[in-house]
């Protein structure tokens, strides 16, 4: 599970950048240690200011410019296990890896969702298509994904206007 992500460097101490994803910058302290995307433990993070909605922060050990540009892009994680168990019909966005994909209308599984980003205009979801194999992206909305079933691995999806009108000129 993304915490936050490094999104450079700030001043020419060591500090970097972070775009928190968590729902409070507590979090990072919270979990220790942080891996990155990779799964390769990150040295430990000291939160040390915020500039224009970004959290300035120092990995312990680094305190140069040159070593925090090494750190740009990193993505600060925890294992989904380490995380609380979520209350009632709540979930985690990247719990939603893997589900089933189906369609509003008839409800045959029609793909399964490959992956779970926040870019910052809001989350979305790739979904990867079983009969044509291609994957789309689709922001995660009501009206895109009406009914999440967790609990039985089943994502209703809503298909887009625009999507509808790709399928009907292929055929």
């Amino acid at each position: 599970m993304v915490l936050a992500a490094v999104t450079g460097t700030h001043g020419v101490r060591g500090n970097v950048t972070l775009k928190l994803f968590a729902a409070s910058e507590d979090t990072l302290s919270t979990y220790s240690p942080l891996y990155d995307q990779s799964g390769n433990t990150l040295p430990t993070v000291t939160l040390t200011g915020h500039t224009r909605g970004l959290l300035i922060a120092q990995f312990k050990g680094i305190t140069s410019k040159e070593a925090a540009q090494h750190y740009k892009g990193t993505r600060l994680c925890v294992p989904r296990e380490a995380l609380p168990d979520t209350e009632d019909n709540a979930f985690y966005i990247h719990d939603l890896i893997g589900i089933e994909l189906r369609d509003h209308e008839t409800h045959p599984p029609i793909g399964n969702v490959k992956y779970a980003y926040d870019f910052g205009a809001g989350e979305m979801l790739e979904v990867t298509f079983t009969a044509s194999g291609k994957s789309e992206y689709f922001h995660f909305t009501d009206a895109n994904f009406p009914e999440i079933d967790v609990t039985n691995n089943s994502l209703t999806f809503n298909a887009p206007d625009t999507l509808n009108a790709a399928a009907d000129a292929d055929k």
